[in-house]
């Protein structure tokens, strides 16, 4: 798996979901203002049929949405190819694993609550049919509570997935040697745990930053083959010898007689 390819992937879905949050703010803000501006048009009661434009308004508002929805699909799906080809690239199962496992966390987590929301619903709804009362009290208590406890649900879930994510950053940040990882990882899993104040929703975009910078800053591994060997010590040749025709010991070239046995060198 190739490194660059990793790496681009991750820049673009890590930016991607920095800007996200940032647009959709702009977008609410302005939606905003032309409902209140739109709203005090209708009580002026001006000529322009109010009705059609918010709902021109909203219909917008609603593409705007689905628009960004897609976008947060597509950076969601470039982030899981990069972590799958850097898993691949610096041989740990770990990084792409941890992120599957938060994956499967985030669905079924979400499937379940919708679910018990459904049945939630129904079931106050049924309670109030079946037993009227002239106080809405007890249905309104019903659904509270019952809010409540699936809030508390989902938030545990976040926290399980956001641990996934943490060991994710953690072991890419290991391998690849980067601090900035290790931060994000940190900082994304305690702002999920604040994820009930506001401060939690801006550690978890300062996460994504610094993943960002973290993909970019990525650097191929030092290849042993990089290394400079030392030489091997080589010995020196011999040099050439002249065998004795009597006791076969080897003499220098310019001998006369042998160097063993005395006899004369032919």
């Amino acid at each position: 798996m190739s490194l660059s390819s990793g790496r681009k992937l991750g820049v673009i879905a890590s930016l991607i979901t920095v800007i996200l949050p940032v647009v959709t703010v702009i977008a609410s803000v302005f939606m905003a203002q032309s409902l209140f501006a739109t709203f005090q048009r209708w009580v002026a009661n001006q000529a322009t049929p109010a009705f059609s434009i918010l709902s021109a308004e909203l219909s917008a508002f609603f593409i705007i949405l689905v628009i960004l929805a897609i976008i947060s699909l597509i950076g969601l799906i470039l982030f899981i190819l990069a972590m799958h080809q850097l898993s691949h690239y610096y041989k740990e199962s770990g990084i792409f694993k941890n992120i599957v496992y938060a994956l499967i966390v985030n669905i079924v987590g979400a499937i379940f609550v919708f679910a018990l929301f459904f049945v939630f619903i129904t079931s106050s709804i049924n309670s109030a049919i079946t037993t009227p009362s002239t106080s809405i009290l007890p249905f309104l208590n019903q659904f509270f509570f019952s809010l409540i406890a699936l809030i508390v649900l989902a938030m545990v879930l976040g926290i399980i997935s956001a641990a996934f994510y943490m060991r994710a950053f953690n072991k890419l940040g290991e391998k690849s040697d980067s601090d900035s990882f290790k931060a994000a990882g940190v900082l994304y899993f305690v702002g999920v745990l604040l994820s009930v104040v506001l401060v939690g929703g801006i550690l978890v975009w300062i996460a994504w930053i610094i993943a960002a910078y973290g993909f970019h800053s990525l650097k191929p591994l030092s290849s042993p083959n990089n290394f400079s060997t030392p030489s091997a010590v080589t010995s020196p040749v011999p040099a050439q010898t002249i065998p004795c025709p009597n006791c076969g010991t080897g003499n220098v070239p310019e001998a006369l007689y042998c160097g063993s046995c005395g006899k004369q060198l032919q």
